[in-house]
């Protein structure tokens, strides 16, 4: 993935799995997201974007595939499909930043150590 994440590119993915049988979403998910980090790996060796999947933004990536139109938020399959992006994205953000050990707590779990905080009584939504 090159550079930053905007909101469009969430949308987009999101129009893609809203197109998808539910069974496949959570694998064409991660297809895209594989896209697009290959694509942007593409661009820095190559300073060219990829011929097939783009400049490595989520929003080549899903352009491709000819997203649905935009639907409204009172469409719950849609609300549903922008969550799971959404948590997908946070999560590898999550992944990514696991080597910071004093960064905020989140959900009520210290990251860095995967345990609850005394300070909230949520308790963590993760998989």
């Amino acid at each position: 993935m090159a550079g930053v994440i905007w909101l469009g590119d969430a949308s987009a993915l999101a129009r893609v799995l809203r197109g998808c049988a539910p069974a496949r979403r959570a694998w064409v998910l991660h297809r895209m997201v594989q896209e697009a980090a290959r694509a942007a790996a593409h661009l820095r060796a190559t300073g060219r974007a990829h011929p097939r999947w783009g400049d490595g933004s989520f929003l080549s990536v899903a352009l491709r595939r000819r997203p649905m139109a935009e639907p409204p938020l009172s469409d719950t399959e849609f609300c549903f499909c922008l969550s799971s992006v959404l948590w997908h994205l946070s999560c590898a953000n999550e992944q990514r930043l696991s080597h910071w050990h004093d960064r905020p707590m989140w959900y009520g779990v210290s990251a860095a150590k995967g345990k609850r905080d005394a300070k909230t009584s949520e308790t963590p939504v993760r998989d």
